[in-house]
């Protein structure tokens, strides 16, 4: 059984921290193959992914680039599925932030 693009936005949504958003990113990155990766534009291809600034920053690398590309082919639907995967989780780092800025530090105990 294969993971669909839904199970990772579910996975992104139950990520209770930053760093676990950026866990399941990695994961999901890990599972691209090299003929994957190899078909996006330069711009798409996944570089070094630590820290919400990471994540935040290309996810509007990939909407800007995914407005740019021309519709239709595997390139397309690559860059689709990693621009609405990586725009999930940039708005869940987001609700974390927001959560911990209005309720504090989790307990995480």
């Amino acid at each position: 059984m294969s993971v669909t693009p839904a199970d990772w936005r579910q996975r992104i949504q139950e990520a209770s921290s930053e760093q676990a958003v950026v866990e399941v990113v990695r994961a999901y990155l890990d599972g691209w193959t090299p003929a994957q990766t190899g078909a996006l534009p330069m711009a798409c291809r996944p570089a070094g992914v630590n820290d919400r600034d990471d994540v935040c920053s290309w996810a509007v690398t990939l909407t800007r680039e995914r407005l740019k590309s021309r519709p239709g082919g595997e390139s397309e639907d690559l860059i689709e599925a990693l621009t609405e995967t990586l725009r999930e989780a940039a708005t869940r780092l987001s609700q974390l932030s927001t959560e911990s800025r209005l309720l504090g530090p989790r307990d995480t105990k």
